[in-house]
């Protein structure tokens, strides 16, 4: 292996790796933090690189976590959303948000990635 690295810095050869796509799950309140374990799983089954800070229970600190990850979309969970079954998808760059179906959030969420 370090051959293979010395050889390439030789040829000046760059390997660079795509910025993955990723979003932030956070959770306002504790029926919601346990909602969003479930959610959690069913993301990353479907092959969703999500981060969470799931053990910080401000929402303002959880969402400064993905501002310091530079996570551009942040999935929002509090007691009303589980009561209705949704999600609120906030895009961080822009400050827009919508409330999405649980059954529509893992096609819209590849959609925005």
């Amino acid at each position: 292996m370090e051959r293979l690295i010395s050889v390439m810095k030789a040829k000046e050869i760059a390997v660079f790796r795509k910025p993955q796509k990723r979003v932030f799950l956070a959770h306002a309140g504790e029926p919601a933090k346990k909602k969003a374990f479930s959610l959690l799983k069913d993301l990353r089954a479907q092959g969703i690189t999500v981060v969470e800070s799931l053990a910080k229970e401000s929402l303002g600190a959880q969402l400064k976590v993905a501002d310091k990850e530079k996570i551009g979309l942040a999935l929002i969970m509090g007691q009303k959303e589980i009561f209705e079954h949704s999600v609120i998808v906030r895009d961080l760059m822009a400050g827009a948000q919508e409330t999405i179906p649980f059954d529509k959030l893992i096609s819209e969420i590849k959609k925005r990635l």
